[in-house]
């Protein structure tokens, strides 16, 4: 098979490919996957199952680029396309791409969260304002929502890995929040930072690559903080200091744009928890991980400990289905170079929230998060917002 550069992206139900080809005339064929799950593109695909949508020649959007617009896609589904050149010397068969249509009800856009941010700005401007703290790697402006309390506050950040979650989640939960007991908010305060990893995300939202660690320079953020950084970590099977590799730490501590603006809003903000979300498909859930440099930091692992155990316990109100508290055992294994043993070095209670605890929300593991379960998960994480909220206040 040939390999062909082709751009593809997803959304308003339509799928683009962008073919940067002079051939004469194109086919184009599709196969949907019938397993809805976070996988690789397998480049050696053939098309024995997929149907040919179109024959024919493609117009051309630049000099060098031809369009194909697929706008029988729907929406969650999984496709493997190909596209077939036809020129006088006969047919040639390019690489397949894989590509996921994403809901952006479920995954939002930075054009979407960003004015959640604003909206609840402006509909609450005595409580909340945005602020900004830095640029991502592409240049885009990384704000974050501050609400309440200056003094005494707790931080959220989100999509640290552009394909796990952030946004849809913390935004919600603060907005609820100010709606219903904004009282809670004048004795703590919270500052969400809903997309780190904020350009790969929305390139994980157009739906190709479809699953993303990396922010565009390939280093992986949680692994890029100026905290035991020059430790090297195999998690996983792969290595922090192999550049290749989807933990790559970066070649050297706080190298990334994306970085610095977290470190810049937490020196700001100078919260005393931290929660980062993790896990998949725009859900977290209470598993909670600090950092593994804390593991025999008898006093730290104490308080980690006790809210953890907040944090849990007030997430499963919900849920129908319970686990005991000696579920809720808190993992230390965040590596050097991470957001938590960043914190920990600084003094900071935090956490990673990942996921694979609970039944309901399962489903996000592999990549099907609905608009139901994604609403559920939205009230777990509420009502464990306000329990951090209303433990910090006990610490002012």
């Amino acid at each position: 098979m040939k390999k062909l550069d082709i751009i593809a992206k997803a959304g308003n139900g339509q799928v683009r490919l962008y073919i940067p080809s002079q051939a004469d005339e194109f086919v184009i064929l599709r196969e949907r996957l019938a397993e809805e799950k976070f996988t690789a593109c397998d480049s050696g695909r053939q098309p024995d199952h997929a149907e040919i949508l179109y024959r024919g020649s493609l117009d051309k959007v630049s000099s060098s680029q031809r369009l194909y617009t697929d706008t029988s896609a729907e929406t969650n589904g999984l496709y493997y396309y190909w596209v077939k050149e036809i020129g006088p010397e006969g047919e040639s068969l390019c690489h397949p791409i894989l590509i996921r249509v994403r809901d952006t009800g479920i995954w939002w856009p930075r054009k979407k969260y960003t004015g959640f941010m604003e909206q609840i700005a402006k509909d609450f401007p005595d409580m909340a304002e945005v602020c900004c703290c830095g640029h991502t790697t592409r240049n885009y402006p990384m704000n974050y929502l501050r609400v309440g309390n200056r003094e005494n506050s707790i931080v959220y950040i989100g999509a640290v890995h552009p394909g796990e979650s952030g946004p849809e989640l913390a935004l919600t939960c603060v907005r609820r929040i100010l709606e219903t007991t904004p009282d809670l908010l004048q004795k703590t305060g919270i500052a969400i930072l809903p997309a780190v990893s904020a350009d790969c995300r929305e390139d994980e939202i157009d739906g190709c690559p479809h699953y993303l660690r990396t922010n565009p320079n390939g280093v992986d953020l949680n692994r890029n903080f100026p905290s035991d950084w020059d430790q090297v970590s195999h998690m996983y099977g792969l290595s922090t200091d192999f550049f290749l590799d989807s933990v790559y730490r970066g070649h050297a501590p706080a190298s990334e744009a994306e970085t610095q603006a977290v470190i810049r809003m937490m020196e700001c903000v100078n919260p005393r928890i931290a929660v980062s979300c993790h896990w998949l498909a725009s859900v977290c859930e209470d598993v909670l991980l600090t950092s593994s440099m804390a593991a025999d930091d008898a006093e730290y692992m104490k308080k980690a400990t006790e809210v953890n155990n907040i944090f849990c316990e007030a997430f499963e109100r919900p849920l129908e289905e319970k686990k005991s508290p000696e579920d809720w055992k808190l993992g230390a294994v965040c590596t050097g170079g991470s957001f938590p043993t960043w914190c920990y070095r600084r003094g900071i209670i935090a956490f990673d929230a990942e996921g694979g605890r609970h039944k309901a929300l399962a489903p996000a593991k592999t990549d099907q998060t609905t608009p139901e379960i994604l609403a559920l998960a939205i009230r777990c994480h509420e009502s464990a917002m306000r329990a951090l909220l209303e433990y910090a206040a006990l610490l002012s």
